[in-house]
């Protein structure tokens, strides 16, 4: 008497093509090369969004105190963009969303968190002729144009 075995796939081969497709995939937070240029001033001149930003995350020798938006946004919310990560991976393994979507997910996260420390940063305070200069004291905004850039991605 011969005996018949069916091999059934429930998943299994998707998880571990959407596991080992993780591997090649990262997110990116921040100010991101291609964000664009602030408008132009009254000579013409455009600046650089990702520079403008790198200026404000560091500070420079040139008098621009470092105000830390992207790494602090980080180091105050990593917990939960683990914590955003393993429940996104819960959906991934029970296969209603793929690998991408996923960090995706936790991208927009974080993109959120760093616009909120761009809003509440008041720490090195601007100078009372800058804050005379664009009218507001929120040392990070002033058109909002840098606040509108941060973005994330998903990339290989």
């Amino acid at each position: 008497m011969g005996m018949k075995v069916r091999d059934k796939d429930h998943g299994w081969n998707r998880i571990k093509r959407e596991v080992k497709g993780m591997r090649n995939l990262k997110v990116r937070i921040g100010l991101l090369a291609d964000s664009g240029t602030y408008p132009a001033d009254e000579n013409g001149d455009q600046a650089n969004i990702a520079e403008v930003a790198y200026y404000n995350e560091f500070g420079t020798r040139r008098g621009i105190p470092e105000r830390p938006f992207i790494r602090t946004a980080h180091d105050e919310n990593k917990d939960k963009y683990a914590k955003q990560l393993r429940k996104e991976l819960e959906d991934v393994f029970a296969g209603t969303k793929t690998v991408r979507i996923a960090l995706e997910r936790v991208g927009a996260l974080a993109q959120g968190h760093v616009r909120k420390k761009i809003r509440d940063i008041k720490r090195p305070a601007n100078k009372p002729s800058t804050i005379a200069a664009k009218g507001s004291s929120n040392p990070l905004i002033d058109t909002a144009t840098m606040l509108k850039a941060v973005d994330y991605e998903v990339k290989t």
